[in-house]
């Protein structure tokens, strides 16, 4: 179990962590971190480590900050929980994202 503090992208305690393991590396998902993508508030993030602890990276999917349509905020990428849950597959890693909010306007 990773403690609370890990969600935004606080290294965790390895030993305490449950993670995705392949060749001494591990996949680490960070729901709640700070990203640099403008105007985003903690949009989540995954991170990419050796098991050794000597390197971790952010992995990044996505640089761009909220979508808009003809000068309108359509969606909001703050709070999204990006990186809550991450599989991979061989070369292939795929992180979800928990909360998607989309804008109407009338």
């Amino acid at each position: 179990m990773v403690s609370d503090s890990s969600y935004d992208g606080t290294p965790p305690n390895i030993k305490e962590a449950t993670f995705i393991t392949s060749n001494y590396n591990v996949l680490v998902g960070a729901p709640e971190a700070q990203t640099d993508q403008p105007g985003v508030q903690k949009g989540g993030a995954v991170y990419f480590c050796e098991i050794n602890g000597e390197s971790c990276g952010q992995l990044v999917f996505d640089s761009s900050g909220s979508n808009t349509h003809e000068g309108e905020q359509i969606d909001s990428k703050s709070n999204q929980w990006f990186g809550a849950t991450v599989r991979s597959s061989g070369s292939i890693i795929l992180p979800l994202k928990v909360i998607k909010r989309f804008y109407v306007t009338y």
